[in-house]
């Protein structure tokens, strides 16, 4: 009987463990010369120490553990044995038979499972092994493919985001279709038999294509990506399927393969019995995206169920991430909450080469996930200077993790979906806001890990607020909502025109910089100043919206150019957007309001709010609204915050913050975080009063 194999204690700080593989030479030839399957008992195996600096040529092995306890004995040469899950021992006999180097780096198997001071010593390196091996193989067991529809739509992302009436029927209904085409009718399994087929069949074409390509004059060589896309697709109804059939795969899903795939310089995926190479996989899966984003009415629609969310961030390249100096927490952001491990604190360890050297945390499992989360959030926030961590605050509640609940309101929950709508970094344009003139995040840090230090002044405090009907009720009681808000803000106006006439302050009559004022001159007649009033009010709720819909419009690419301007002419471009558009919806859908709203003063009002016209325009509002909640100030200022806000929360600009951010005051002179805000007249620094040296102390928790 084997005896259990006894991991040595590792003595120099870049040692580790590789799998040596001897091959039976008698056997492998039988093998060979009858096509027999390859079976482990045709090798000898060992584990070998060795230093990381003078190792012989390896290969990496990234796979999936799978559920299974670690039951099976593998046998070493020595006569000691060590015990694995069933599936690695089972991939065992396709892994060996194709490692050229003799050498195979398991982490299973070359690491100490159940010694967490190992795994302290091992993680650091893992970057390294990964850079440093000779190719990467990619094992991918076809059991764990989903079998049926349920499971295909259990991995399905949320469609509720997408931004079209009735996406998610419709989506689901597309999905369905294309999901159909690969089903076995009589056992309702899907036949991966055939998405490997048609898989293999994308790469074959692809390859074709590509040796073509090599022989053409380099100025001739950039052919449009449909015309590309029509070519390798042109056999297959669904090409997006079959690559996200192919994307559901667990491995796909673990937070360690974000490493495993940007690290090594040569990748070789083994699945459906043959080999893929990964760079022919990237080129094809983004010509996927394209074609299907052109073809199709609604690119939303057919990007939820592209296999990009969940591999665009896998597939990509070194190159990539040395050009664009990727942000540790947009990484975060983008890959965690589709990411799986098997304890919640290697969520960061499984980043931990792409956060910044002097910023790392310790490799302590003793840790909570939430302090471990906070630690890399405040030291991150420490080394840039800067919060605009902030704006990822706002996630879909999908994980609910024991601990959750103790995360400062400063740190995102890393682990569930960020909704992507509300991100200015999605949209491109974070760095052309300026609401706080450049100014620096310093010494944030305190003596308690959970709490951050910042500064800057508050401006505002929110008054009244109007949320969106789907975060509050139903339609009904939502559109009787809908005149308070605005007999709300009407007041305010009127009360902010008095007072300027008594001030004798004409500029003040408008809360738009640079721009003339709406009411010119008040009439003497009391209706006709109530007119005017509702005239204005009725302006600065659709200029609310147009903004939101021009936040959307950023997110879908349509003002790329303005990304590249200055500053400045960014400044000019967005105001006169605004501008533009909010005469244009006034002309048209809105006027029905200017009118209507003036039913108010003859008693008729209740009325109105049933009409067909009030629900339409109203829900036109909705549309632009519904990612966020619309505010009014108590200075009459008008905007949107991205979070649960209420009335008493202050507006505050925060040094190292490019956009407003509300605050809730807490117990013992602390503020929680409620999430970042657009505010009229302020994202380009033009609340900020004070030198930077007579900003006040906030402590967050």
């Amino acid at each position: 009987m084997a005896t259990q194999y006894k991991y040595c204690k590792f003595t120099a700080p870049r040692q580790f463990r590789l799998l040596r593989i001897y091959p039976a030479l008698e056997e492998s030839r039988e093998r060979r010369s009858s096509n027999e399957p390859p079976s482990t008992k045709g090798y000898s195996l060992d584990l070998i120490t060795t230093l990381l600096d003078n190792a012989p040529s390896f290969e990496t092995v990234p796979y999936v553990w799978g559920t299974g306890n670690r039951n099976v004995e593998l046998e070493f040469k020595g006569g000691s044995s060590l015990k694995i899950t069933q599936r690695l021992f089972d991939s065992l006999i396709e892994l060996t038979r194709n490692c050229s180097t003799g050498y195979l780096w398991i982490d299973q198997i070359c690491i100490d499972q159940e010694n967490d001071r190992e795994k302290a010593h091992q993680i650091p390196l893992m970057a390294e092994i990964y850079k440093s091996c000779d190719r990467v193989l990619i094992y991918l067991a076809s059991d764990l493919f989903p079998q049926t529809m349920q499971d295909i739509f259990k991995q399905i992302t949320n469609v509720a985001e997408l931004h079209v009436p009735d996406a998610q029927q419709a989506a689901m209904d597309l999905a369905k279709k294309a999901v159909a085409e690969y089903l076995n009718d009589e056992t309702g399994y899907i036949q991966y038999e055939k998405v490997g087929s048609h898989l293999l069949q994308f790469c074959r074409s692809y390859q074709r294509l590509d040796s073509i390509l090599k022989v053409i004059p380099s100025p001739l060589r950039r052919i449009p990506i449909v015309l590309l896309s029509s070519y390798l697709f042109k056999h297959v109804n669904f090409p997006f399927i079959v690559l996200y059939l192919f994307f559901s795969h667990p491995w796909f899903g673990r937070a360690w393969t974000f490493q495993e795939r940007a690290l090594p310089r040569r990748h070789e995926i083994l699945v459906f019995g043959s080999k893929v190479d990964w760079k022919v996989l990237d080129d094809i899966t983004f010509s996927s995206f394209e074609k299907y984003a052109v073809r199709e009415s609604d690119p939303t629609l057919i990007y939820s169920f592209l296999p990009v969310r969940r591999g665009l961030p896998i597939i990509m390249r070194p190159k990539y991430l040395e050009k664009e100096k990727y942000h540790f927490t947009s990484i975060l952001n983008a890959v965690l909450p589709n990411n799986e491990v098997s304890v919640h604190q290697d969520l960061v360890y499984a980043f931990y080469e792409f956060i910044d050297k002097s910023i790392r945390p310790p490799i302590d499992y003793s840790l909570s996930w939430a302090e471990l989360f906070t630690r890399v959030t405040g030291a991150g926030i420490d080394q840039c200077k800067d919060l605009h961590v902030f704006q990822h605050l706002q996630r879909h509640s999908t994980r609910q993790w024991d601990g959750r609940k103790t995360l400062p309101s400063w740190v995102p929950n890393w682990s569930e979906r960020p909704i992507h709508r509300i991100s200015l970094e999605s949209m491109r344009i974070y760095g052309k806001f300026n609401a706080d003139l450049s100014r620096q995040c310093l010494n944030p840090t305190t003596d308690n890990v959970f709490h951050l230090r910042v500064r800057g002044h508050t401006i505002d405090a929110i008054e009244s607020i109007f949320e969106s009907y789907h975060r509050s009720e139903d339609i009904e009681e939502t559109i009787s909502r809908f005149p308070n808000f605005v007999r709300t803000v009407q007041r305010a106006h009127t009360d902010r025109m008095e007072e300027s006439i008594q001030k004798r302050d004409p500029e003040s009559l408008d809360c738009t910089r640079g721009r003339q004022s709406m009411i010119a001159t008040v009439p003497n007649s009391n209706q006709m100043k109530a007119r005017e009033s509702v005239q204005y009010t009725i302006a600065s709720i659709v200029r609310i919206a147009v903004v939101c819909d021009i936040f959307e419009e950023f997110e879908i690419g349509k003002h790329t150019l303005w990304t590249k301007s200055t500053e400045r002419d960014f400044h000019n471009k967005f105001v006169a957007t605004i501008q533009r558009q909010t005469r244009n919806r006034l002309r048209t859908d809105f006027m029905v309001l200017i009118e209507e709203f003036n039913a108010w003063f003859s008693n008729i009002i209740d009325s109105f709010v049933h009409s067909e016209k009030f629900e339409r325009c109203l829900m036109s509002l909705l549309t632009s609204w519904e990612a966020g909640t619309v505010l009014l100030t108590s200075s009459g200022r008008m905007g949107f915050v991205y979070g649960n806000a209420m009335a008493k929360d202050i507006v505050c600009i925060l040094h190292g913050s490019r956009v407003p951010v509300v605050l809730r005051p807490a117990n013992d002179r602390m503020y929680r975080v409620i999430g970042w805000c657009y505010l009229d007249n302020v994202v380009f620094g033009e609340a900020v009063t004070w030198k930077e040296d007579e900003a006040a102390e906030f402590i967050l928790c």
